[in-house]
């Protein structure tokens, strides 16, 4: 007779969730943060995205299971700042160094493809 091991969590709370994700942790070599790829690497029994979800994000994630010291992402602001530069450089970069700008951070793409319109006409 085989052995099967369950490769999903049976329990789909909270807690179980957390427990994962700190059996993950402790399963990294030291000093490596806790990214979603390494989190899936090591074997996780619940995809990344899950947990996205449940806590509203995977730096929140990993600060309800207290592992906030293994996050290693950038601020939002920094990563929207980023694509927006390389989607429609140098004009989004003009537009959002304007005084009356109304872009900020997290803006989204109907609205800065808005502002390009505009700034082109």
């Amino acid at each position: 007779m085989s052995r099967y091991e369950i490769d999903f969590l049976p329990d789909n709370t909270d807690g179980a969730l957390l427990d994962e994700l700190r059996r993950i942790a402790e399963l990294l070599p030291r000093d490596e943060p806790l990214t979603k790829t390494a989190f899936r690497r090591f074997g996780a029994k619940v995809s990344a995205k899950t947990l996205s979800r449940r806590f509203g994000g995977w730096k929140q994630a990993l600060q309800k299971a207290g592992l906030e010291h293994l996050y290693v992402g950038q601020p939002i602001c920094e990563k929207t700042k980023r694509s927006r530069s390389r989607a429609f450089s140098p004009t989004a970069e003009k537009y959002s160094r304007a005084s009356d700008s109304k872009l900020s951070c997290g803006t989204d793409f109907v609205a800065l493809l808005a502002a390009e319109v505009r700034l082109r006409t």
